[in-house]
């Protein structure tokens, strides 16, 4: 009982990372001119999942804004599956990208797709901080 509990907790706290991801970068949008153009140019939707795909939330990034949508998308330009919630938790809390690369060494972490666009949002957000 006490597991299931755990487990439901992390899964709430990983969607509630996602969303703020997105409403923070949503912000950024339209208050801050030098994020905006880090987006010039960008068309892309970035996925973030647990492999499962229990949680599952995509990043549009399209005429200079972005939209932070629950669920999967059809086609993303890139995704990010983690194990589970509770490593995706731990390594998107750290600040250090080479736990990225330990987990997808360790196939933790797999990534899909043109994973330039992953490395242009880690650091977009984190220039929204």
């Amino acid at each position: 009982m006490v597991t299931k509990f755990i487990f439901w907790l992390q899964k709430v706290h990983l969607h509630l990372m996602l969303w703020e991801v997105g409403r923070k970068l949503t912000n950024k949008c339209t208050n801050d001119a030098e994020f905006k153009k880090l987006l010039d140019g960008k068309n892309v939707v970035l996925q973030f999942e647990t492999q499962d795909r229990a949680i599952s939330r995509h990043y549009i990034i399209k005429n200079n804004t972005v939209a932070s949508i629950l669920g999967s998308h059809v086609k993303p330009t890139t995704t990010l599956s983690f194990v589970d919630a509770a490593y995706a938790i731990t390594t998107l809390k750290n600040k250090d990208p080479m736990d990225l690369m330990k987990g997808v060494q360790e196939q933790k972490i797999k990534p899909a797709g043109d994973i330039a666009n992953l490395v242009w949002f880690v650091n977009a957000a984190r220039s929204s901080n």
